[in-house]
C-alpha cells in the first residue's frame, strides 16, 4: 500500500469518527473532553453546545503518525453530569 493510500485510508477513519458521534448523539450535552495522540494532549475543554463552545479543532499533521506502526487516538468525555453518556 503507498503512503498516499495509507493517508488516505488514516483521513477516512477520522471522518468516520467524527461522523459516527454525530448520528449517535454524542455531540449532544455539556461535557468537558480531552483528546490525545500517544501521549500527546490534542485538545482539552469544554463542550457547550446551547450558548457556548460547541467547535475545536486540531491540526494533526499525518506524518506524526507511526508510518507502519500504531498511534493510540483517545477521545475521553466526563460523565458525571446529566445528558448522554
Amino acid at each position: 500500500m503507498s503512503r498516499w493510500q495509507q493517508s488516505h485510508k488514516h483521513a477516512q477513519v477520522l471522518y468516520a469518527v467524527g461522523a459516527y458521534a454525530a448520528l449517535t448523539g454524542k455531540l449532544l450535552g455539556d461535557h468537558d473532553y480531552r483528546v490525545g495522540l500517544d501521549d500527546d494532549e490534542l485538545l482539552a475543554g469544554e463542550f457547550r453546545p446551547v450558548g457556548g463552545t460547541d467547535t475545536a479543532e486540531a491540526i494533526l499533521p499525518l506524518d506524526q503518525l507511526t508510518l507502519g506502526g500504531f498511534s493510540r487516538l483517545l477521545f475521553e468525555r466526563e460523565t458525571s453530569v446529566p445528558g448522554r453518556r
